[in-house]
């Protein structure tokens, strides 16, 4: 299936202004989708700057992965080869989470061409990472919603325990 869109970024934009709009479960990051792209933009760009290093070769312990809208979904490929035409092909990551390993292991074989490209991460021989930026940001907005819902709660369940003691007086 196709989404509506001249380009990827296009139909990118089109896939988070259905999937993360209010009827959605992202509410928060539908606020904000401004931000969300912009981080992207800025992703593609930083990305970029890395194409050099990647082509004369990472050392064995790094890594460099992208977030590409392919098909229907985004997903993590674990870049094999960037080609002068901007051509990424790797192999599918099932998950990436901030801060948590990555499993190492090939798996489905992806092509993306860059301006397919959403995010990256390029973990550093030293562990550091440098990315994902996109995905930092969503998990930021969904921790402040739940915080923010931790407190409503507890205001909620303080204001029943004051009028359960006040009609106990």
């Amino acid at each position: 299936r196709a989404y509506p869109g001249a380009n990827h970024h296009e139909q990118q934009a089109y896939v988070v202004d259905h999937l993360f709009r209010p009827e959605g479960g992202l509410l928060e990051v539908w606020h904000q989708r401004e931000k969300l792209m912009a981080l992207s933009d800025e992703a593609r760009e930083n990305l970029k700057k890395k194409k050099e290093r990647f082509q004369k070769g990472l050392p064995e312990e790094e890594q460099l992965l992208v977030k590409a809208f392919v098909g229907e979904e985004y997903i993590w490929v674990r870049v094999k080869t960037w080609a002068d035409d901007d051509r990424l092909k790797g192999f599918r990551v099932p998950e990436v989470v901030p801060g948590k390993p990555i499993a190492r292991g090939d798996t489905e074989a992806i092509e993306a061409s860059l301006d397919q490209v959403f995010d990256y991460l390029h973990i550093l021989a030293d562990g550091r990472e440098e990315g994902n930026e996109t995905t930092k940001f969503i998990h930021k907005i969904q921790l402040e919603k739940a915080q923010a819902s931790e407190k409503a709660k507890a205001g909620a369940d303080a204001e029943k325990a004051a009028r359960t003691i006040g009609e106990a007086y």
